[in-house]
């Protein structure tokens, strides 16, 4: 598993960018390129120095959103992801390939060199470290108006998604008392 990043400044705004990303080659083996996955970090407005402010916000990446054209105005940075699965019986070496990246505005397609070398060997996992994020489970904003069934696949598929990234424990809870209830929450 090996996350790649990069970001585009567009000077024009882009209609209908695309992202796409070939195998990664070495002499004697390939990484195919269904193993590599391609999104669009997306940002949103946060409250600061709060989640409660409203005066005040900064921008925060929020999330790895997969997209296959993305349009966006000039002077809106575009960050995007690349993620590498590769093979466990991949053989030691340079693997090269590119992202291809073209929008409606141009007829040539940029291509950016990418590489990665695979060791010969596993990495190991330090015991000590482990990785987290700050959770909502039911946010009400994001989960409005949905029944209980959109809401568990919902948080099944962000609960895969993280340990897919490499969250290997509960994340952050926030407990606070019900006024009401008299309950934890």
């Amino acid at each position: 598993f090996e996350p790649v990043t990069f970001s585009i400044y567009p000077t024009r705004g882009l209609k209908n960018l695309r992202v796409r990303t070939s195998s990664l080659r070495s002499d004697n083996d390939e990484i195919p390129a269904a193993n590599l996955t391609t999104r669009l970090v997306t940002y949103w407005n946060v409250g600061y120095p709060r989640y409660t402010s409203r005066d005040t916000y900064r921008r925060t990446p929020e999330l790895l959103e997969r997209v296959t054209a993305h349009s966006s105005p000039p002077g809106e940075c575009q960050r995007w992801w690349i993620t590498v699965r590769v093979p466990e019986d991949a053989a030691p070496g340079l693997y090269r390939g590119t992202v291809t990246v073209w929008d409606d505005g141009y007829d040539t397609a940029v291509e950016i060199p990418l590489e990665l070398r695979v060791l010969g060997f596993p990495l190991l996992t330090d015991p000590a470290k482990h990785y987290s994020v700050y959770y909502y489970s039911r946010n009400r904003v994001q989960f409005a108006d949905k029944d209980e069934d959109f809401i568990a696949k919902a948080t099944a598929s962000e609960h895969r998604a993280m340990a897919e990234l490499g969250i290997d424990m509960c994340p952050t809870l926030n407990l606070r008392l019900d006024s009401d209830s008299g309950r934890i929450v």
